[in-house]
């Protein structure tokens, strides 16, 4: 079945844990997205937003301890009800994301389905998701991959094992 999901605003924490996780990963990307950003913002809040995201980038950015807890604060911020009521009517046996992580309504779906112990199963559009998206928020416990390149990129940025990984190739190529 095919249904329509409502937009999801993320609750406070949600987007204390967004603004981390988008501004935790040290990568020229994620820099260039910071810069991007702070030169097309308007106000004077926006210097102190820059400053404290360059902050979080520079202490935080290469942590594994930092993804950590991030990753297992996320994971007990509250599902939004509507989320609860799909899996209540659908009572998926896996769910996959194609966004793979990063998008705030798959990280209340996969959140959700690793509360119900549903198996999950990730993957990402594009060659470059794991270094320019920030910190993965939940990961998957499967995580499909396009090539060497994405595998190397997951294990070294986002602190994904191996263990989780399989490179699958490129399905709009295939």
């Amino acid at each position: 079945a095919i249904e329509a999901l409502p937009q999801i605003r993320p609750s406070a924490a949600g987007r204390v844990i967004l603004f981390l996780a988008l501004n935790g990963l040290r990568t020229r990307t994620v820099t260039l997205n910071q810069m991007r950003r702070y030169l097309t913002a308007r106000g004077i809040g926006r210097h102190f937003v820059f400053v404290l995201k360059r902050l979080v980038w520079l202490i935080f950015g290469r942590s594994r301890l930092f993804q950590w807890i991030l990753r297992g604060v996320d994971g007990l911020i509250p599902t939004d009800p509507r989320i609860k009521n799909i899996f209540d009517k659908y009572r998926p046996d896996l769910v996959f994301t194609t966004v793979a992580m990063f998008a705030e309504m798959d990280a209340e779906i996969l959140r959700e389905a690793k509360r119900r112990h549903v198996p999950t199963v990730g993957m990402s559009r594009g060659w470059d998701i794991y270094t320019n998206s920030g910190i993965m928020r939940i990961v998957p416990d499967k995580l499909l991959v396009h090539n060497r390149y994405a595998e190397e990129t997951a294990q070294t940025h986002q602190f994904i094992s191996q263990s989780k990984i399989l490179r699958v190739g490129f399905p709009r190529n295939d």
